[in-house]
């Protein structure tokens, strides 16, 4: 199977074009930097050593400068990126990828590094089981293992993956695509820092889940474009030839087959 992979791999990257090359190796890049991270800080943490040895001092540089604005907020982004809200926002962009013609591998990529990127965090909780910070820090009651952040990492999953196959698949314009890349890297940040901000993650928690998210979407992503090899050849009709074929499916006759170009010409 890796062998197989490995193949595929090779050959649609010497089929490529200059542009997905280069897109290919930055994520490789960004995929081997964030995994050294998320090893880096797993650790120090288990060590207790290394950065793990500063979250106290910076957790409470961080809780002592709080303010109401960046407090409303945050609890804001606590609803935003837990589990049941994370599962819901992959659950609806992988109904619209599908409605505009994404391949159904690469449309349910979001929802599945969401659910593999879940299942490593709770499995690292119990398995490191390190303790909260103390419920002086704390303005919302968390009591569950603390290493890594489940919001975190979920929001990571699903923000990087999401934004990626959405740049691949319905977007052309090279702006278009780093404003959705920027957005998908800078909600699961902000994430990240409402969990010191309310006081419920020490700072290594967070940096490991966001890398661990990163690495499970980056990887995920890496098998999707190993099972497909399409993508819509016209975004802005996208959503309308969906349509046509739903209507078509649900008068019972059959849909026509739409060819697509592979994604090396992106």
């Amino acid at each position: 199977m890796l062998e197989r992979i490995k193949n595929v791999f090779l050959t649609r990257f010497h089929l490529a074009s200059t542009a997905a090359r280069v897109a290919t190796l930055l994520g490789v890049m960004v995929a081997a930097t964030v995994t050294i991270v998320f090893f880096g800080v797993s650790e120090d943490v288990i060590q207790h050593n290394g950065l793990a040895m500063r979250d106290a001092s910076r957790l409470a540089w961080i809780t002592h400068h709080r303010s109401g604005t960046l407090v409303s907020g945050s609890r804001v982004l606590d609803t935003v990126g837990s589990v049941g809200v994370v599962l819901a926002i992959a659950v609806a962009v992988g109904l619209v990828l599908w409605w505009r013609r994404v391949p159904i591998a690469a449309a349910l990529t979001p929802l599945a590094a969401v659910l593999v990127a879940g299942a490593t965090a709770g499995t690292l909780k119990v398995i490191i089981d390190r303790a909260r910070p103390t419920p002086a820090h704390q303005l919302i009651s968390e009591v569950n293992q603390s290493f890594p952040s489940g919001h975190a990492t979920d929001s990571a999953a699903l923000g990087i993956s999401a934004a990626i196959i959405v740049a691949i698949y319905l977007l052309r314009r090279p702006l278009a695509r780093l404003a959705v890349l920027a957005v998908g890297a800078v909600v699961p940040i902000a994430v990240a820092a409402s969990r010191l901000e309310l006081g419920v993650h020490w700072p290594t928690d967070v940096v490991a889940g966001l890398a661990l998210g990163a690495c499970v979407a980056l990887a995920t992503i890496a098998v999707t474009l190993g099972l497909v090899s399409g993508a819509p050849s016209d975004p802005a009709t996208a959503g309308t030839s969906r349509y046509r074929r739903v209507a078509a499916w649900l008068r019972g006759q059959r849909g026509t087959t739409v060819a697509h170009p592979t994604v090396a010409t992106l």
